[in-house]
């Protein structure tokens, strides 16, 4: 065991920018995940859209376009068979 917990083990697999953003917003990931399922949720805990399913490569990026969501607080999650992460970002219109 090298003393570091899940969250920090997985914590850089993917990162989100730019942040803040008023258009699209891009996901990049550090490692391959297979079986991934990307959601994007409001600060209230409600699913607003899925982005993505399947395997992810490593260096991909995923866009999605914010043009419809409101200036706030939003989550992007990322669960797959290993782990769920979230990360926030804020729309800013």
């Amino acid at each position: 065991c090298d003393g570091l917990s899940i969250s920090e083990n997985y914590h850089n697999i993917f990162s989100i920018f730019p942040n803040p953003t008023n258009g699209d917003v891009n996901i990049t990931f550090a490692e391959k995940t297979n079986d991934s399922q990307l959601l994007l949720f409001n600060y209230l805990g409600e699913m607003i859209k899925e982005i993505y399913v399947g395997d992810i490569l490593k260096n991909q990026k995923i866009t999605t376009n914010t043009d419809n969501l409101s200036s706030g607080l939003y989550f992007i999650h990322c669960i797959n068979p290993d782990y769920t992460l979230k990360k926030p970002f804020t729309v800013s219109k």
